[in-house]
């Protein structure tokens, strides 16, 4: 199994926090780090 680690500084940290309040809004509760990521994962074009 893979592993990976990411560290957002300046504004690509605040607009990752921003997503992140976005979707616990949506959903009604926190969401992690990791499930934001999948979410993004998610949404994008290709496989």
């Amino acid at each position: 199994m893979s592993e990976a680690h990411v560290t957002l500084y300046g504004s690509h940290a605040e607009r990752f926090e921003e997503i992140r309040e976005e979707l616990e809004q949506q959903r009604g509760f926190e969401v992690g780090h990791a499930d934001t990521v999948r979410e993004l994962m998610a949404a994008w074009p290709g496989e």
